[in-house]
């Protein structure tokens, strides 16, 4: 009997497939005194950040309310700069015009297109200011303004050499009181437009009045509007001061003086500001008649708050002169650029009165 041998293959066993990993399990929820730790926590987050949030809000506000703050100011102080300059054109020409200073026709002529030459760069400088928006109508009428005082001093220096010729003066003077007319309306056009725009937007914002512009005119009275006061005027320059006629009454300023300093219509005269500082006013009788009781005034504009002291010279005699020593009852304004007003109340009957009033641009400085 035969055995076949057969090969027969080991058995096979099937792996058991590995076993699905472990889902991480999630940490079990706070509860209890635990849970009220967590909220009280995330709250206390939750309001540190909106704290956090509204102080960058309240931040923010805050530079850009200060930045316009600062726009505001710096404009209103630039435009009054250039308003300022314009009326110190303005005192220095009417000095002229009232015979301040001795200078024939073509002198005369000369000046007042000097004048002429320096509105046109104060017009410049008004176009350039940097202006915020809410400034920019109030802008506009400040350069109007000056473009008014600039053709009313181009007419005024064309017509000057034939008002004080032989030819045709009447025809140059009535053209001479046009031109006064733009001064009118550049002071219309200053009081009524730009200078309460910008006092409005200034006290919107809560800013100091001391920032308001100058209120002062560039046409110091509505007498140069007729042609007859221009003829007067002019003749005077024409044919220098003549005789005083008998009884006659007159009164006039002479030399101001402050502190040592000699105060100029022209340019700005730099002042010592102190406690004890005093003006010294020379009054001069021009008439042919004792004056009594004359009364002078000294005024300081441009400050947070105008200043004015009074006196009384008891006598000047005829065709003499007496100085009044005027102390300030306060300490001028330091570091700003003012205007001193001095004022002679006019005798009783006086009929000239354009030298009893004289405007200086002057500075205080605390040292």
């Amino acid at each position: 009997m035969s055995f076949v041998q057969l090969d027969e293959a080991p058995p096979r066993y099937e792996e058991a497939p590995d076993a699905a990993p472990e889902r991480p399990r999630r940490p079990p929820r706070p509860t209890g005194p635990e849970r009220r730790a967590l909220v009280r926590r995330r709250i206390v987050a939750l309001v540190v950040a909106l704290g956090l949030l509204a102080l960058l809000v309240v931040a923010t506000r805050g530079c850009l309310d200060w930045q316009a703050d600062r726009a505001y100011t710096e404009y209103a102080r630039d435009a009054g700069a250039v308003a300022v300059d314009s009326l110190h054109q303005s005192e220095s020409l009417f000095e002229l015009l009232r015979g301040g200073e001795q200078k024939d026709p073509i002198e005369l002529q000369n000046s007042v297109n000097g004048f002429r030459a320096q509105a046109d760069l104060l017009i410049d400088r008004a176009r350039n200011l940097d202006v915020p928006d809410r400034f920019g109508s109030a802008n506009r009428f400040l350069v109007y303004a000056l473009e008014f005082r600039r053709d009313g001093l181009a007419q005024l220096g064309r017509e000057l050499p034939t008002a004080l010729g032989e030819n045709d003066r009447e025809e140059a003077n009535g053209r001479i009181a046009e031109a006064m007319r733009s001064f009118l309306v550049s002071d219309v056009l200053y009081s009524q437009r730009l200078t309460p725009d910008v006092g409005e937007a200034l006290r919107e914002r809560d800013l100091p009045a001391d920032s308001d512009l100058p209120g002062e005119r560039f046409l110091p009275t509505i007498d140069w509007l007729r042609e007859s006061t221009v003829s007067d005027r002019l003749s005077e320059l024409r044919e220098g001061p003549g005789e005083v006629a008998a009884g006659a009454r007159g009164l006039g300023l002479g030399v101001v003086t402050a502190g040592g300093e000699t105060l100029s219509a022209s340019s700005p005269t730099q002042l010592r500001a102190s406690t004890d500082l005093a003006f010294s006013v020379q009054l001069q009788n021009q008439g042919s008649v004792p004056e009594e009781q004359v009364e002078v005034t000294v005024s300081v504009t441009g400050g947070s708050q105008p200043m004015s002291v009074e006196r009384v010279v008891p006598t000047i005699p005829a065709g003499g002169s007496e100085t009044a020593t005027i102390p300030l009852a306060d300490t001028p304004p330091a570091g700003r650029s003012v205007t001193v007003k001095v004022r002679v109340k006019p005798a009783q009957g006086e009929t000239r009165t354009d030298d009893n009033e004289s405007s200086f641009p002057a500075t205080f400085s605390a040292s």
